[in-house]
């Protein structure tokens, strides 16, 4: 053990550097495979566990016997990415299959668990010649691969310490099993979630397209493709970028505040909104330059202190203008402000006064 031990502290910032490298250089393979884990972290056990380790199995006489010392573990969000991973590693990498093992297809169909795959590698001699690995020649690391789920059965049956079958009490065993199918179907269904989503894109774009926004329901996902689809859209944002400069962002997330103004006003097909949105081009626009102008104004002061190029807005306040000229239009003064209160709950009293006197003022003067 001592001549291990020895190794290890001798070689530790190079152990440090090989995890290091392996992290950054698997995660550059699955981004240009365009594979997006969860999470994807590297480690080097230490001193103490390497110790532990050694003593236990009382088989390893050198360092390079322990394949795990360098550990990479990949998350994923899904499962089948799992199999996508595999294919990467097995491309990009040096396998050591004695050691290497998919413990899910080790796992009999009755038998206890829910387990992920265990890869022990090292780099291949084509990226050993390269200067930056070079030094790391003979090395081996663990990759272990899991999907979130497989990942919090993992760490819950380390936490417990019930690694095994014949480890668990008899009348917590079909417990610990329930859990392992559940969690297994949850996997598959999460998939089917994903895979649906994206036929559901996939069919609103074809309807887009097709011009047929009259079937289509706003959510997130239509209304997104709307807005980077919708001619109106367009003239009113080369409309305001003409007054006010800078650019429209290119990428948008839907968040919830959007969709719950959009649900308050009563319109529910794009086909709905494309006609209100042309039919209120002129008052969407003042309230736009409005809010750009004020955005832009708040803006500028942060542009000349960090030296910036110029001004980005989002597509969003298009719908948020909307929401607010059509609410002024169509309520009481009262009403508005009950409007303005819950779906901004954290604005002050004397503020939602002065928005809902600002929308009237808007609407009354069209």
């Amino acid at each position: 053990m001592e001549k291990i031990i020895k190794e290890y502290d001798k070689k530790k910032k190079k152990l440090d550097s090989f995890a290091t490298t392996l992290n950054t250089l698997i995660s550059s393979i699955m981004i240009s495979e365009g594979i997006v884990a969860h999470s994807i972290v590297s480690r080097v056990k230490d001193r103490d566990s390497l110790e532990k380790k050694v003593i236990e199995k009382l088989k390893y006489e050198k360092m390079s016997d322990i394949t795990d010392v360098v550990g990479v573990r990949i998350i994923t969000h899904y499962s089948d990415e799992v199999d996508k991973i595999a294919e990467i590693i097995e491309r990009e990498f040096s396998i050591d299959r004695k050691n290497s093992i998919d413990k899910r297809r080790s796992l009999e169909p009755n038998a206890f668990g829910y387990l992920s795959l265990h890869y022990v590698i090292s780099l291949n001699s084509d990226r050993c010649k390269l200067t930056e690995y070079k030094a790391f020649e003979g090395m081996n690391a663990e990759f272990q691969v899991r999907s979130i789920l497989q990942h919090a059965w993992a760490e819950i049956e380390h936490d417990t310490g019930y690694k095994t079958e014949n480890s668990v009490p008899t009348p917590i065993r079909r417990q610990f099993s329930r859990l392992a199918g559940l969690l297994e179907i949850a996997d598959e269904v999460f998939i089917n979630i994903r895979n649906s989503l994206d036929k559901y894109q996939s069919e609103t774009d074809e309807l887009f397209q097709n011009h047929r926004v009259e079937e289509i329901d706003i959510d997130k996902i239509t209304l997104k493709s709307y807005l980077f689809n919708s001619l109106i859209i367009k003239e009113m944002c080369d409309e305001i970028a003409v007054k006010h400069g800078g650019r429209v962002m290119e990428k948008i997330e839907i968040d919830d505040s959007t969709m719950n103004d959009l649900s308050c006003t009563g319109v529910k097909t794009i086909g709905q909104l494309d006609s209100e949105l042309k039919k209120h081009k002129c008052l969407i626009l003042k309230r736009a330059d409005f809010l750009v102008g004020t955005f832009k104004n708040a803006r500028w002061e942060f542009i000349e202190k960090s030296k910036a190029a110029d001004l980005c807005w989002p597509i969003t306040i298009l719908i948020l203008c909307f929401t607010q000229v059509y609410s002024a239009m169509n309520l009481s003064m009262d009403d508005l402000k009950k409007y303005i209160e819950k779906i901004r709950p954290t604005m002050e009293g004397n503020i939602v006064h002065n928005l809902a006197s600002q929308l009237k003022d808007l609407v009354n003067q069209d």
